[in-house]
């Protein structure tokens, strides 16, 4: 089971705990923005691990030092 499948259904520990202290007619409205947001963490974190290994290629090629 996705984690995102997860906030989806509320059955994430601490979005259960928020939303036992939220009007229950934005349940559905909250989960969704809790799995965009988490949507879009998920997309930077790949972004952010591809620049690495990019990274590490251009290293892995570099001969001397870089002398910034």
């Amino acid at each position: 089971m996705q984690y995102r499948d997860r906030l989806l259904r509320r059955e994430t520990p601490l979005l259960v705990e928020r939303l036992a202290h939220r009007d229950p007619a934005d349940h559905d409205y909250i989960a969704q923005i809790k799995a965009h947001v988490f949507d879009g963490l998920a997309a930077v974190a790949r972004t952010r691990a591809e620049w690495a290994r990019e990274g590490q290629r251009l290293l892995a090629g570099q001969k001397a030092p870089l002398n910034d």
